[in-house]
């Protein structure tokens, strides 16, 4: 794996604020005893394909892009995590022994809490708080793999890629993104000539303005 963990003690108000799952005081204490706390910088890779995932990361600042890589070596973005939630493809990895499908990168400066996953099948066992944490969160990118169909199947490019920049927008907390037209190219599958048209389009409709590595959109867009 990639990651080097430096242990460090979790705040128990980190825990009630980011975890409010941890309502078992069984997990609680099991959450402050074998789980580490760490930040990585903006672009660290946390898993790669292929890796043996040995921690499960629960993500309490910042967001986390997760890929997975094309036949022709092109990351396809599958989805965000955000504060509070964790890496479903990851769990699922761990859970079944496997090594890992996708790749997991930090979009900006992260707070990651790591799970060894050597205690999941115990978790699952004893505390119902943390299946149901589970459940949500493939809820939740379940949800999100219609939206994407549906987007594929029903909205042309433009508003795939206003949507796009929104969300990304509303996961940094800023109008201004960092984000390159490359990077937003690969994340919906197109080229990236035709990603720079259509902000070139926009900047001249005052929806975006546009800078080296940044993109600020307005409420117009």
């Amino acid at each position: 794996s990639v990651i080097i963990v430096v242990e460090t003690m979790i705040p128990a108000e980190l825990i009630i604020q980011h975890f409010p799952f941890l309502i078992e005081k069984g997990l609680k204490d099991a959450f402050s005893e074998h789980c580490v706390f760490k930040s990585f910088p903006a672009g660290s890779v946390l898993l790669k394909e292929d890796d043996t995932v040995h921690f499960l990361p629960l993500l309490v600042k910042g967001s986390l892009k997760v890929t997975r890589t094309d036949r022709t070596g092109r990351d396809i973005l599958l989805y965000y995590i955000s504060s509070g939630e964790s890496c479903i493809a990851s769990y699922a990895a761990a859970l079944f022994h496997e090594a890992s499908r996708v790749k997991a990168i930090t979009e900006d400066e992260c707070e990651v809490v790591l799970l060894p996953v050597k205690f999941l099948d115990d978790w699952a066992r004893l505390y119902p708080s943390w299946n149901l944490f589970i459940v949500r969160l493939y809820y939740r990118r379940f949800e999100e793999l219609l939206e994407s169909f549906n987007s594929l199947a029903f909205h042309k490019l433009d508003e795939r890629l206003s949507d796009h920049l929104k969300r990304k927008a509303q996961l940094q907390g800023n109008s201004s993104i960092q984000v390159t037209h490359q990077q937003l190219a690969d994340d919906l599958g197109t080229a990236r000539e035709v990603v720079s048209r259509l902000l070139k389009t926009w900047e001249t409709e005052g929806k975006v303005e546009l800078s080296r590595g940044m993109i600020k959109i307005s409420q117009a867009l």
